[in-house]
């Protein structure tokens, strides 16, 4: 009976962390107006470092 709790704790923990989010804040300065822009890429963990991929190619500074 331990080993089903435990098991299921284990379980449990690993899809709560998951599906945690993770939040980056990006810049971007336009080269002909001078204007800075900020986003913030709230992504799921899986997705968040394509996410600031894309952005870099872009041109944006993520930090």
């Amino acid at each position: 009976m331990k080993k089903f709790v435990v098991f299921g704790l284990v379980l449990v923990s690993v899809l709560a962390f998951s599906s945690c989010k993770k939040t980056t804040i990006c810049t971007y300065t336009d080269s002909e107006t001078g204007v800075v822009s900020t986003d913030t890429i709230n992504t799921a963990n899986v997705l968040h470092k394509d996410a600031v991929n894309q952005h870099t190619k872009n041109g944006w500074s993520c930090d």
